[in-house]
């Protein structure tokens, strides 16, 4: 049902608001619906930039396209910065600010369940894996459609355009991205040497089918 009130809620991610309020226990931390959320969106955004990244790779090999070089540069900068930022809290520099942190009465259940998936990081291992499966099926998604229309189909530029797209449809200046993701797909497709009209038809059939099979699993599940 996730899926299903995403369409009438703004950004991609609109629906993990009903997620959390159905999901949240009655008893204990109720904010560990919220804390779930936020770890799965990162991993799995982390999960679908990974594809991207490997998508990239490929495609330099044998061809250099500006959208790709900025691509796995900004992937290649954000990583580090990623790294640099563990290594700092390892180290203790921003122990004095983490424990201002600790003091805000509401941010100290969410920090708490932060502790707690942080000392358990083969949970984490299993929801990354769980996503590049999911992640991976939706590039699948991507080819299927283009074959459809007799496109080469070529699996590392559906997989950056998939992360790209990813990405921008979590700006929150429409309802679940409606025209913004659309058209990151298509001039993304573009900048890849992918026909600009089948990218068109493809980014739309996908916004078509997806309320259907979102209302059929809501139906079939109740959630």
């Amino acid at each position: 049902m996730v899926f299903f009130f995403n369409n009438f809620l703004p950004t991609s991610i609109g629906g993990d608001t009903y997620r959390a309020v159905m999901t949240m226990p009655k008893e204990e931390f109720r904010s560990r619906a919220v804390s779930a959320i936020l770890v799965e969106r990162i991993i799995g955004l982390g999960a679908l930039l990974f594809l991207g990244l490997i998508g990239s790779i490929l495609i330099l090999r044998n061809e250099h396209i500006p959208i790709v070089l900025f691509f796995l540069a900004a992937c290649l900068v954000g990583g580090a910065a990623f790294f640099i930022l563990i290594l700092i809290l390892r180290m203790g520099f921003l122990s004095r600010f983490l424990v201002r942190l600790k003091q805000i009465k509401k941010l100290e259940v969410l920090t708490h369940n932060l502790r707690l998936i942080y000392r358990d990081p083969r949970a984490l291992v299993n929801i990354f894996v769980i996503s590049l499966i999911f992640q991976t099926l939706s590039i699948v998604a991507i080819a299927a459609f283009f074959d459809a229309l007799g496109s080469d189909g070529d699996y590392a530029k559906y997989a950056i355009i998939g992360a790209i797209v990813g990405l921008v449809s979590m700006i929150p200046i429409s309802i679940n991205g409606i025209g913004v993701t659309e058209g990151a797909f298509a001039v993304t497709a573009a900048q890849l040497g992918i026909d600009f009209n089948q990218a068109v038809i493809v980014s739309f059939m996908m916004r078509i089918l997806v309320v259907p099979l979102s209302l059929v699993w809501t139906n079939i599940f109740g959630r």
